[in-house]
Protein backbone atom coordinates (compact mmCIF):
# COMPACT_ATOMS: atom_id res chain seq x y z
CA UNK A 1 0.00 0.00 0.00
CA UNK A 2 2.13 2.74 -1.63
CA UNK A 3 1.74 6.45 0.04
CA UNK A 4 1.27 8.62 -2.87
CA UNK A 5 3.38 11.84 -1.99
CA UNK A 6 1.00 14.29 -3.48
CA UNK A 7 -1.57 13.35 -1.11
CA UNK A 8 -1.71 14.67 2.60
CA UNK A 9 -4.32 13.42 5.08
CA UNK A 10 -5.10 14.77 8.10
CA UNK A 11 -7.32 13.56 11.22
CA UNK A 12 -9.96 16.75 12.17
CA UNK A 13 -12.82 16.39 13.19
CA UNK A 14 -14.05 18.28 10.20
CA UNK A 15 -13.48 17.05 7.20
CA UNK A 16 -10.44 19.05 5.29
CA UNK A 17 -11.56 20.43 1.99
CA UNK A 18 -10.05 19.26 -1.08
CA UNK A 19 -8.50 22.31 -2.73
CA UNK A 20 -6.75 23.10 0.85
CA UNK A 21 -5.29 19.60 0.55
CA UNK A 22 -4.24 20.32 -3.07
CA UNK A 23 -3.02 24.06 -1.89
CA UNK A 24 -0.47 22.52 0.72
CA UNK A 25 0.47 19.66 -1.32
CA UNK A 26 1.17 22.14 -4.20
CA UNK A 27 3.37 24.77 -1.97
CA UNK A 28 5.11 21.83 -1.15
CA UNK A 29 6.09 19.72 -3.50
CA UNK A 30 5.38 21.66 -6.64
CA UNK A 31 8.92 23.64 -6.78
CA UNK A 32 11.43 20.69 -5.56
CA UNK A 33 14.26 19.89 -8.13
CA UNK A 34 14.05 16.08 -8.24
CA UNK A 35 16.86 15.09 -5.14
CA UNK A 36 14.95 17.82 -3.37
CA UNK A 37 11.76 16.03 -3.69
CA UNK A 38 13.69 12.77 -3.05
CA UNK A 39 14.87 13.59 0.05
CA UNK A 40 11.07 15.13 0.69
CA UNK A 41 10.00 11.54 0.86
CA UNK A 42 13.04 10.26 2.08
CA UNK A 43 11.98 12.01 5.58
CA UNK A 44 8.55 11.37 6.03
CA UNK A 45 9.55 7.68 5.09
CA UNK A 46 11.06 7.94 8.08
CA UNK A 47 8.64 9.87 10.22
CA UNK A 48 6.27 7.37 8.79
CA UNK A 49 7.42 3.99 9.06
CA UNK A 50 10.67 4.41 10.83
CA UNK A 51 12.13 3.19 6.91
CA UNK A 52 10.72 0.00 7.36
CA UNK A 53 6.82 -1.47 6.88
CA UNK A 54 4.28 -1.77 9.34
CA UNK A 55 2.59 -4.57 10.75
CA UNK A 56 -1.01 -4.64 12.50
CA UNK A 57 -2.48 -7.45 13.94
CA UNK A 58 -6.60 -7.41 13.74
CA UNK A 59 -8.18 -7.66 16.56
CA UNK A 60 -4.97 -5.84 18.43
CA UNK A 61 -3.32 -8.27 20.56
CA UNK A 62 -5.45 -11.34 19.19
CA UNK A 63 -2.90 -14.08 18.64
CA UNK A 64 -4.97 -14.69 15.77
CA UNK A 65 -2.23 -14.32 13.25
CA UNK A 66 -4.88 -12.08 10.80
CA UNK A 67 -2.51 -9.19 10.11
CA UNK A 68 -1.80 -6.43 7.56
CA UNK A 69 0.82 -4.85 6.30
CA UNK A 70 1.55 -0.99 4.75
CA UNK A 71 4.87 -0.94 2.82
CA UNK A 72 7.51 1.83 3.26
CA UNK A 73 8.32 1.08 -0.72
CA UNK A 74 8.06 3.53 -3.10
CA UNK A 75 6.28 3.32 -6.49
CA UNK A 76 8.71 4.15 -9.69
CA UNK A 77 8.28 4.68 -13.34
CA UNK A 78 10.41 3.38 -15.92
CA UNK A 79 10.29 6.27 -19.00
CA UNK A 80 12.24 5.22 -22.43
CA UNK A 81 13.20 7.95 -23.63
CA UNK A 82 12.50 8.34 -28.11
CA UNK A 83 16.62 8.87 -29.19
CA UNK A 84 18.74 6.48 -30.45
CA UNK A 85 21.48 8.40 -28.74
CA UNK A 86 20.22 7.86 -24.88
CA UNK A 87 21.55 5.14 -23.14
CA UNK A 88 19.47 3.37 -20.60
CA UNK A 89 19.84 3.42 -17.09
CA UNK A 90 18.93 1.69 -14.06
CA UNK A 91 20.65 2.16 -10.62
CA UNK A 92 22.25 -0.37 -8.93
CA UNK A 93 20.29 -2.82 -6.51
CA UNK A 94 16.81 -1.58 -7.90
CA UNK A 95 14.11 -3.77 -7.47
CA UNK A 96 12.33 -4.62 -10.39
CA UNK A 97 8.82 -4.70 -8.30
CA UNK A 98 9.26 -0.83 -6.96
CA UNK A 99 8.46 -0.35 -11.14
CA UNK A 100 4.32 0.33 -11.03
CA UNK A 101 4.24 2.53 -13.91
CA UNK A 102 5.48 2.64 -17.48
CA UNK A 103 6.20 5.58 -19.97
CA UNK A 104 8.33 7.30 -23.07
CA UNK A 105 9.16 10.80 -23.21
CA UNK A 106 9.34 12.24 -26.79
CA UNK A 107 11.81 14.90 -27.62
CA UNK A 108 10.96 18.12 -27.47
CA UNK A 109 9.80 19.88 -31.15
CA UNK A 110 12.84 21.75 -32.69
CA UNK A 111 12.64 24.94 -33.51
CA UNK A 112 14.36 26.13 -36.80
CA UNK A 113 16.25 29.78 -36.73
CA UNK A 114 18.28 31.45 -39.34
CA UNK A 115 22.44 31.16 -38.43
CA UNK A 116 23.73 34.59 -38.03
CA UNK A 117 26.56 34.22 -40.45
CA UNK A 118 25.13 32.06 -43.00
CA UNK A 119 21.72 32.41 -43.19
CA UNK A 120 21.61 28.68 -43.10
CA UNK A 121 18.56 26.97 -41.16
CA UNK A 122 19.84 26.37 -38.00
CA UNK A 123 17.43 23.94 -35.41
CA UNK A 124 17.09 24.59 -31.99
CA UNK A 125 14.82 22.98 -28.90
CA UNK A 126 15.50 25.51 -26.32
CA UNK A 127 13.60 29.29 -27.98
CA UNK A 128 15.66 31.84 -26.38
CA UNK A 129 18.83 30.14 -26.86
CA UNK A 130 17.82 29.92 -30.42
CA UNK A 131 16.94 33.23 -30.64
CA UNK A 132 20.31 34.59 -29.37
CA UNK A 133 22.86 32.67 -30.75
CA UNK A 134 21.08 33.05 -34.00
CA UNK A 135 18.26 35.07 -35.32
CA UNK A 136 14.36 34.40 -36.04
CA UNK A 137 13.47 32.44 -38.63
CA UNK A 138 11.36 35.06 -40.39
CA UNK A 139 13.99 37.78 -39.93
CA UNK A 140 14.67 38.14 -43.64
CA UNK A 141 10.66 39.77 -44.64
CA UNK A 142 11.75 42.76 -42.16
CA UNK A 143 10.96 45.59 -43.65
CA UNK A 144 10.12 43.94 -46.81
CA UNK A 145 6.55 42.02 -45.70
CA UNK A 146 6.38 42.57 -41.84
CA UNK A 147 7.49 46.13 -40.73
CA UNK A 148 11.14 46.63 -39.61
CA UNK A 149 9.82 47.49 -36.31
CA UNK A 150 7.63 46.80 -33.62
CA UNK A 151 4.86 49.85 -32.58
CA UNK A 152 3.39 48.96 -29.42
CA UNK A 153 -0.49 50.34 -28.00
CA UNK A 154 -1.37 49.99 -24.66
CA UNK A 155 -5.12 50.24 -22.96
CA UNK A 156 -4.51 50.59 -19.42
CA UNK A 157 -6.34 52.48 -16.44
CA UNK A 158 -4.13 56.15 -15.28
CA UNK A 159 -3.78 54.36 -11.90
CA UNK A 160 -1.79 51.57 -13.14
CA UNK A 161 -0.32 53.47 -16.24
CA UNK A 162 3.63 54.00 -14.70
CA UNK A 163 3.86 50.74 -12.97
CA UNK A 164 2.93 49.41 -16.20
CA UNK A 165 5.04 51.24 -18.66
CA UNK A 166 8.01 50.55 -16.14
CA UNK A 167 6.72 46.96 -16.43
CA UNK A 168 6.83 46.85 -20.51
CA UNK A 169 10.17 49.20 -20.77
CA UNK A 170 12.11 45.78 -19.09
CA UNK A 171 11.48 44.28 -22.44
CA UNK A 172 14.47 46.39 -23.41
CA UNK A 173 16.18 45.37 -21.08
CA UNK A 174 19.07 42.55 -19.87
CA UNK A 175 17.74 40.56 -17.22
CA UNK A 176 20.53 38.10 -15.74
CA UNK A 177 18.85 34.66 -14.74
CA UNK A 178 21.95 35.29 -11.79
CA UNK A 179 23.00 31.52 -11.91
CA UNK A 180 19.46 29.91 -11.43
CA UNK A 181 19.19 26.88 -13.25
CA UNK A 182 21.87 27.42 -15.90
CA UNK A 183 21.05 24.29 -17.52
CA UNK A 184 17.27 26.02 -18.70
CA UNK A 185 17.51 29.84 -18.08
CA UNK A 186 19.35 32.27 -20.13
CA UNK A 187 20.15 36.18 -19.98
CA UNK A 188 17.86 38.06 -21.48
CA UNK A 189 19.49 40.48 -23.71
CA UNK A 190 17.01 43.14 -24.54
CA UNK A 191 14.31 42.72 -27.21
CA UNK A 192 16.43 43.92 -30.47
CA UNK A 193 19.34 41.99 -29.50
CA UNK A 194 16.74 38.62 -29.60
CA UNK A 195 14.19 38.99 -31.83
CA UNK A 196 16.51 41.65 -34.45
CA UNK A 197 13.67 44.01 -34.52
CA UNK A 198 13.29 47.20 -31.99
CA UNK A 199 9.95 47.71 -30.23
CA UNK A 200 8.76 51.08 -29.41
CA UNK A 201 6.57 51.64 -26.20
CA UNK A 202 5.10 54.43 -25.72
CA UNK A 203 4.64 56.97 -22.83
CA UNK A 204 0.98 56.99 -20.93
CA UNK A 205 1.10 60.64 -22.30
CA UNK A 206 0.76 59.47 -26.00
CA UNK A 207 -2.87 59.63 -26.41
CA UNK A 208 -2.41 57.87 -29.95
CA UNK A 209 -0.73 54.95 -28.79
CA UNK A 210 -1.71 54.77 -24.88
CA UNK A 211 -5.42 54.71 -24.17
CA UNK A 212 -6.77 55.22 -20.55
CA UNK A 213 -9.53 52.79 -19.66
CA UNK A 214 -10.50 54.22 -15.91
CA UNK A 215 -13.88 52.05 -15.34
CA UNK A 216 -15.53 52.23 -11.76
CA UNK A 217 -17.96 49.19 -11.64
CA UNK A 218 -21.54 50.15 -11.30
CA UNK A 219 -22.76 48.48 -8.06
CA UNK A 220 -26.26 48.60 -8.75
CA UNK A 221 -26.21 45.90 -11.71
CA UNK A 222 -25.37 42.84 -11.99
CA UNK A 223 -21.58 41.66 -12.33
CA UNK A 224 -22.28 40.59 -15.61
CA UNK A 225 -23.48 43.75 -16.49
CA UNK A 226 -20.80 45.74 -15.58
CA UNK A 227 -18.55 43.08 -17.79
CA UNK A 228 -20.21 43.88 -20.48
CA UNK A 229 -19.62 47.89 -19.96
CA UNK A 230 -16.01 47.11 -19.56
CA UNK A 231 -15.91 45.24 -22.68
CA UNK A 232 -17.51 47.53 -24.91
CA UNK A 233 -15.40 49.90 -23.13
CA UNK A 234 -12.13 48.06 -24.46
CA UNK A 235 -13.64 47.25 -27.94
CA UNK A 236 -14.30 51.36 -28.65
CA UNK A 237 -10.26 52.28 -27.65
CA UNK A 238 -8.93 49.16 -29.61
CA UNK A 239 -11.30 50.61 -32.56
CA UNK A 240 -9.60 54.34 -31.82
CA UNK A 241 -5.90 52.62 -31.91
CA UNK A 242 -6.57 50.62 -35.03
CA UNK A 243 -8.19 53.70 -36.74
Amino acid sequence: MPIWPWTIHSESPTEVPKTLKQQVSKGILEKLYNDKYDNELYFWNGVLFGHKKLIFEYPTKSGTGFEFQISANTAYSEIDVLDSKYRPYTPQNYNGKQTQFRGVQFLEPQLIFKNTSSNNDFRDFHPMRGLINNRPYDVNINGIINSNEINLSVICGSKYAQLFFSFLSGLNSKHPTQGINTDYLIDYPGFFAAYNIPINIPIAQDSSSWMDINFVGDNSKQTHENAVALAQIIKDRIQKISA
